[in-house]
Protein backbone atom coordinates (compact mmCIF):
# COMPACT_ATOMS: atom_id res chain seq x y z
CA UNK A 1 0.00 0.00 0.00
CA UNK A 2 1.16 3.79 -0.17
CA UNK A 3 0.18 6.60 1.62
CA UNK A 4 1.19 10.01 0.84
CA UNK A 5 2.34 12.66 4.01
CA UNK A 6 3.09 16.52 4.24
CA UNK A 7 5.02 17.51 7.03
CA UNK A 8 6.00 21.00 8.74
CA UNK A 9 8.85 21.38 10.81
CA UNK A 10 9.70 17.58 11.00
CA UNK A 11 5.86 16.57 11.96
CA UNK A 12 2.98 15.13 9.93
CA UNK A 13 0.38 17.73 8.82
CA UNK A 14 -1.73 15.63 6.61
CA UNK A 15 -1.43 11.98 5.18
CA UNK A 16 -3.93 10.17 2.39
CA UNK A 17 -3.79 6.85 1.42
CA UNK A 18 -3.10 6.11 -2.54
CA UNK A 19 -3.76 2.65 -2.98
CA UNK A 20 -3.80 -0.84 -1.38
CA UNK A 21 -0.97 -3.34 -2.91
CA UNK A 22 -2.87 -6.71 -1.39
CA UNK A 23 -6.59 -7.11 -0.29
CA UNK A 24 -6.49 -5.75 3.60
CA UNK A 25 -6.68 -8.87 6.63
CA UNK A 26 -9.57 -6.97 8.29
CA UNK A 27 -13.30 -6.37 6.69
CA UNK A 28 -13.87 -3.45 8.84
CA UNK A 29 -13.02 -0.56 10.96
CA UNK A 30 -13.51 -1.82 14.11
CA UNK A 31 -11.55 -4.63 14.95
CA UNK A 32 -7.92 -2.97 13.49
CA UNK A 33 -5.25 -3.78 16.20
CA UNK A 34 -1.32 -2.68 15.67
CA UNK A 35 -0.07 -5.40 13.19
CA UNK A 36 -2.69 -3.56 10.79
CA UNK A 37 -0.87 -0.38 10.81
CA UNK A 38 -0.46 1.44 8.65
CA UNK A 39 -4.35 0.77 7.64
CA UNK A 40 -5.18 -0.60 4.30
CA UNK A 41 -8.64 0.93 2.55
CA UNK A 42 -11.48 -1.43 2.40
CA UNK A 43 -11.83 -2.81 -0.63
CA UNK A 44 -16.20 -1.86 -0.80
CA UNK A 45 -14.79 1.70 -0.20
CA UNK A 46 -12.46 1.30 -3.20
CA UNK A 47 -13.89 2.57 -6.88
CA UNK A 48 -10.68 1.65 -8.96
CA UNK A 49 -7.66 -0.61 -8.08
CA UNK A 50 -4.63 1.51 -8.63
CA UNK A 51 -1.34 -0.27 -10.18
CA UNK A 52 1.76 0.36 -7.53
CA UNK A 53 3.94 3.06 -8.70
CA UNK A 54 7.29 1.33 -9.91
CA UNK A 55 9.28 4.08 -10.40
CA UNK A 56 9.89 8.16 -9.77
CA UNK A 57 8.09 8.86 -13.26
CA UNK A 58 4.76 7.27 -12.32
CA UNK A 59 4.25 9.61 -9.82
CA UNK A 60 4.29 13.47 -9.95
CA UNK A 61 3.50 16.09 -7.28
CA UNK A 62 2.29 19.74 -8.08
CA UNK A 63 2.24 22.21 -5.22
CA UNK A 64 -0.13 25.00 -5.32
CA UNK A 65 0.81 27.73 -2.81
CA UNK A 66 -1.01 30.68 -2.23
CA UNK A 67 -0.07 33.04 0.98
CA UNK A 68 -1.39 30.95 3.63
CA UNK A 69 -3.24 28.16 1.19
CA UNK A 70 -1.33 25.16 0.31
CA UNK A 71 -2.28 22.25 -1.73
CA UNK A 72 -0.73 19.41 -2.95
CA UNK A 73 -2.38 17.19 -5.98
CA UNK A 74 -0.38 14.01 -6.08
CA UNK A 75 -0.89 12.43 -9.53
CA UNK A 76 -0.16 8.64 -10.29
CA UNK A 77 0.35 7.61 -13.89
CA UNK A 78 -0.64 10.94 -14.80
CA UNK A 79 -4.16 10.84 -13.16
CA UNK A 80 -5.11 13.13 -10.50
CA UNK A 81 -5.14 10.37 -7.32
CA UNK A 82 -5.21 12.66 -4.08
CA UNK A 83 -5.02 16.39 -2.65
CA UNK A 84 -3.38 16.54 1.35
CA UNK A 85 -3.78 20.00 2.72
CA UNK A 86 -2.41 21.01 6.14
CA UNK A 87 -4.29 20.12 9.01
CA UNK A 88 -6.55 17.69 6.66
CA UNK A 89 -6.25 14.13 7.35
CA UNK A 90 -7.16 12.68 6.14
CA UNK A 91 -7.01 13.90 2.80
CA UNK A 92 -8.28 13.50 -0.42
CA UNK A 93 -8.74 10.63 -2.93
CA UNK A 94 -10.20 10.62 -6.62
CA UNK A 95 -10.57 6.74 -6.39
CA UNK A 96 -12.92 5.60 -2.49
CA UNK A 97 -16.60 6.25 -2.78
CA UNK A 98 -17.03 7.67 0.74
CA UNK A 99 -14.72 9.32 3.93
CA UNK A 100 -12.51 7.02 5.14
CA UNK A 101 -10.19 6.24 8.07
CA UNK A 102 -7.36 6.57 5.51
CA UNK A 103 -9.01 9.15 2.87
CA UNK A 104 -11.56 11.32 2.30
CA UNK A 105 -13.90 11.04 -1.00
CA UNK A 106 -12.37 13.55 -3.87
Amino acid sequence: MAYAYLLHDNAIVADVWLYNSSAPLYDDWENISEEDLPLQNLENFITEIVKPVESEGDIEVKWKVKANDIKVFIYIYKRLTAILQPNIKPGYNMFVNTNTPVAMKL
